[in-house]
């Protein structure tokens, strides 16, 4: 019997086992092609059939694999931002109820509720730094007296609206009476900070 070097056998074994296996891999994949509808109709088949069983698996791998869906979910956004908030846009202004309620829970969280107290302070500084002081500001107020008078008077929803935005994009105006506007709020609302 011929003397084996046991290392270079145990690196022989590896190797076959290894091919075996790389062997083995293409064939199911030749078959998953062959047969890929009726393997998704089994997968689907499955999931419904076992909902809360794959719902369990799918949050417990969440919480092992944090890490690696939040690189993904960062990669896939930054891949796709725009083609995502166009998405999203279109769902809110289609589901407008919907998406008020969602806003509604979100402001009554303690979180929500900050924001939505931090946007509006960050708009009064905004308002207050476009203001040309309080020369304007009686004018500036009946503004908003005559704005709040229209929706008693005929019941339908008005806003004042700022002609050319105070925070706008390209450009910035300022927060006094001849840049204000009395308009229907739906307008006002898409309108948003652009000057039109």
């Amino acid at each position: 019997m011929p003397y084996k070097d046991p290392e270079r056998a145990k690196q022989n074994a590896k190797e076959r086992y290894q091919k075996s296996i790389e062997a083995r891999k293409a064939k199911m994949r030749e078959d998953y092609q062959k047969n890929k509808e009726k393997r998704l109709l089994q997968v689907k088949k499955y999931v419904s059939d076992n909902a809360e069983k794959v719902a369990a698996y799918r949050k417990k791998w969440g919480e092992v694999n944090k890490d690696s869906v939040a690189d993904y979910k960062r990669e896939y956004y930054a891949e796709n931002k725009s083609k995502l908030i166009s998405k999203a846009t279109q769902y809110r202004r289609d589901n407008r109820e919907i998406s008020k309620s969602i806003q509604a829970k979100y402001e009554a969280t303690e979180k929500g509720s900050l924001l939505k107290k931090a946007r509006r302070n960050a708009r009064r500084k905004r308002e207050k730094l476009a203001s040309l002081g309080r020369k304007f500001h009686k004018d500036t107020v009946k503004v908003y007296h005559s704005c709040a008078v229209m929706c008693q008077v005929t019941g339908s929803k008005y806003e004042v609206d700022h002609i050319v935005p105070i925070m706008g994009v390209n450009v910035s105006g300022l927060h006094v009476p001849w840049n204000l506007q009395i308009i229907p709020q739906d307008i006002n609302r898409k309108k948003t900070n652009k000057w039109t």
